[in-house]
């Protein structure tokens, strides 16, 4: 592993939190020394980048780290193929948050703010299921008992919060918008054009832009070729997958089916 030069390579994805950079750091250790190492929760950006090293590092394997198995925001578990892979309840747990959904609505932020609020960092915290009238959030196994005994309140609600086993995690609920479309091609450009309903023109723009990325990678080439359940993402304008190619039609058009996430 050449650190420089990957620092060179992802310098766009040096955070200022130095997440990335501890990142490496822990990659490697791994490598050089053969230890386990365990990240903090990483966004889905910066995980890819670290996956894509590691598929290149040999005898080395890794874990995800997350509660269930499209969360978000995961920790890595980096260790020598010859150990057992961790368990995730060595390193990470999950609290559910009770509150009276009668007379409050909490959100996503408001329960993050609260959590931060107690001198918790993001890193240590990983995905946050809002549900009709509990929220379930998962972090880091010694921040429980803490976290437990300390958060009273989120936003103006009263709150009471318990540990529950990670398979007891109630798993978001995700909505989408399906969109049936036809296009020329499966170039990137096009498929943005069609996913934003803009000019391919426009699409072309913004993937020059390095506004778009494909399966949380950058990708600044109009003409890269999207596969059947790749997830687009487009900053300011929301995401979405390309849910199915269904064959083409007799003017030679490709039709294909989108599911935009909703908020």
């Amino acid at each position: 592993m050449n650190k420089h030069q990957l620092l060179e390579v992802h310098k766009k994805s040096i955070d200022k939190e130095g997440v990335f950079l501890k990142t490496l750091d822990q990659v490697e250790n791994a490598t050089k020394f053969y230890e386990a190492q365990t990240t903090v929760f990483l966004t889905p950006e910066i995980r890819v980048i670290v996956e894509d090293i590691l598929l290149y590092e040999p005898d080395m394997a890794f874990t995800r780290l997350g509660g269930f198995k499209t969360a978000e925001r995961q920790k890595l578990a980096i260790y020598p193929d010859y150990l057992s892979a961790p368990k995730p309840e060595e390193t990470i747990t999950a609290i559910r948050i009770m509150y009276q959904s009668k007379f409050n609505k909490l959100a996503h932020r408001d329960v993050l703010g609260a959590i931060l609020g107690l001198g918790i960092t993001r890193q240590r915290v990983g995905d946050i299921i809002v549900g009709d009238t509990s929220i379930d959030v998962v972090i880091d196994k010694d921040l429980s008992s803490y976290v437990i005994s300390s958060l009273e309140k989120v936003g103006r609600a009263g709150v009471k919060v318990h540990e529950i086993p990670l398979d007891a995690l109630a798993l978001p609920d995700v909505k989408f918008e399906i969109q049936q479309d036809t296009v020329k091609s499966l170039r990137l450009d096009s498929i943005v054009a069609s996913g934003l309903r803009c000019s391919r023109n426009e699409a072309q723009q913004m993937i020059v832009k390095e506004l778009v990325r494909v399966n949380y990678r950058e990708s600044a080439s109009v003409s890269h070729i999207v596969s059947e359940k790749d997830l687009i993402s487009i900053r300011g304008k929301g995401r979405f997958i390309l849910r199915d190619i269904e064959g083409t039609t007799k003017k030679e058009r490709i039709r294909i089916v989108l599911a935009h996430y909703q908020s």
